[in-house]
């Protein structure tokens, strides 16, 4: 059985087509995509050209989820420059339950937040399903508004929101919790000069290590460093500018 641990998300592109015409006969994916009832045979082209014109005009940006050869479901996020922008994800009934959704909500949010550092974000999701509740509240979703009207009287939604700030608050608190106490008061200072963290990591170089690396260059001046704390400057493109570390345990923090 496929998961998510070998999938992929990609730019919806003409070579998509085919799936949407295979997927356009589920109501929701239609309403999703636009597409019209009955769906035209060319239903799956003519949503390509439309959807990709919206994402050169910055109105909404489109992915498939791909594993294995084949596609499992799309994703989208609409509005970004609005003042709601949203996010939505719908994956193939027979492809369900296996982290393909999942996969597609973490990296839709890295877009919004990290690539067009977006404030917040919205999803809608059926309220009495326990699957997308469940998989909203993991990535720290709360409800917005009060039930909405939808297309299916049936389907109670509901609007789930997420800040930029809670959405970093949730990636980084693992590595921010277990970095070295020195390093930690140093990135206290950083963050308190106006720099951000862009990237938590850890396991690397060692099994026990904890990587944090900085937007901009450091800010603060730590001259000398605190005791077990060593300052060095790679200055190289392909890793970082310059970065303090510890030695045991190596933990590195990085602009």
């Amino acid at each position: 059985m496929a998961t998510a641990r070998t999938a992929g998300v990609y730019m919806l592109a003409a070579e998509h087509a085919g799936a949407i015409q295979r997927f356009a006969s589920d109501p929701a994916l239609a309403r999703m995509l636009g597409i019209g009832e009955p769906h035209s045979a060319t239903a799956g082209s003519d949503a390509v050209a439309r959807l990709s014109a919206q994402r050169l005009a910055g109105q909404s940006y489109w992915n498939v989820i791909v594993d294995e050869r084949e596609v499992r479901g799309f994703s989208a996020l609409l509005g970004p420059y609005t003042a709601r922008p949203t996010l939505q994800v719908w994956i193939a009934p027979a492809s369900r339950r296996r982290g393909y959704g999942e996969l597609a909500v973490r990296l839709g949010l890295e877009l919004a937040f990290r690539n067009l550092q977006l404030a917040h974000v919205l999803m809608a999701a059926d309220s009495t399903d326990a699957g997308q509740t469940s998989l909203l509240t993991k990535f720290g979703f709360a409800p917005d508004e009060p039930l909405s009207s939808s297309d299916n009287p049936t389907t109670a939604l509901a609007d789930y929101s997420l800040t930029r700030g809670e959405w970093l608050a949730r990636r980084d608190r693992p590595a921010l919790a277990k970095l070295h106490p020195a390093l930690h008061a140093i990135l206290d200072a950083e963050l308190a000069a106006g720099n951000e963290v862009v990237e938590t990591g850890g396991g690397w170089p060692d099994a026990d290590s904890i990587f944090v690396r900085l937007r901009d260059p450091f800010r603060t001046k730590q001259s000398p460093p605190p005791a077990g704390v060593v300052y060095t400057e790679p200055n190289d493109p392909h890793w970082w500018k310059a970065d303090y570390s510890t030695v045991s345990p190596r933990h590195i923090l990085a602009c």
